[in-house]
C-alpha cells in the first residue's frame, strides 16, 4: 500500500519465509518469559496471509496460546487479499480478533492506494462474507496528488463499502 512502511510487495512473494516451527517457537519462547500479554498479533513484513505455512502457524499459534497465555487474545492483521484461499478463511475461526484493512470504497483510489492483485468489489463481497471484523483504514494524500482517499468522493465511495462490510 502506499502507506505501507516497508514499500511495496512484489507478486508473487519471492524470497524465503520462517519456518511455521520457527514462527511458533519463537512466540512459545517468548510467552514463556512472559506470559501476562493481552494480544498475539499476526502481521508481516507485507502480508501475513501470504506465507506459505500460514495455516500451520495460526494451529500452533492457537495451541501456544492455550497453554502458555489462555487469557491472550489472538489478532489477525491483512488486507484481504487472499480471503478467497480456503487455508486462510479457516484458519479466521482461530482469531479473536479479524482487522482487515479497506482504505477505499471506488476501484480507481482503491488501486493508486492499495495497488491490489485483486479488484475492489471481490474484497468487498470477501470481506462481508468474513464477518466479525473490524477493518483499519488510513486516508492519505500525496504531494502530487495521485494518492489521495480523504477527497469528499472518496470518502463517501468508502463510507458506502464499510456499510457493505458491515463490519463490528
Amino acid at each position: 500500500c502506499a502507506s505501507c512502511q516497508y514499500g511495496w510487495t512484489d507478486f508473487p512473494v519471492r524470497g524465503s519465509f520462517p519456518g511455521a516451527a520457527a514462527v511458533v517457537e519463537a512466540v512459545d519462547r517468548a510467552l514463556a518469559e512472559d506470559p501476562d500479554v493481552d494480544t498475539i498479533t499476526v502481521a508481516g513484513n507485507g502480508e501475513p496471509t501470504l506465507h506459505p505455512a500460514f495455516g500451520p502457524i495460526v494451529e500452533g499459534l492457537f495451541h501456544v496460546r492455550a497453554r502458555r497465555a489462555p487469557k491472550a487474545k489472538l489478532a489477525l492483521l491483512s488486507n484481504g487479499s487472499t480471503l478467497n484461499r480456503l487455508e486462510v478463511v479457516y484458519s479466521l475461526a482461530r482469531f479473536d480478533r479479524r482487522c482487515m484493512k479497506l482504505d477505499a470504497g471506488d476501484a480507481t483510489t482503491f488501486r493508486r492506494v492499495n495497488a491490489p492483485g485483486i479488484p475492489l468489489g471481490r474484497l468487498l463481497a470477501d470481506l462481508r462474507s468474513v464477518g466479525h471484523l473490524t477493518l483499519q483504514s488510513m486516508f492519505v494524500r500525496d504531494e502530487e496528488g495521485v494518492v489521495d482517499n480523504t477527497t469528499p468522493q472518496a470518502v463517501n465511495a468508502w463510507i458506502a463499502a464499510v456499510d457493505h462490510v458491515r463490519p463490528e
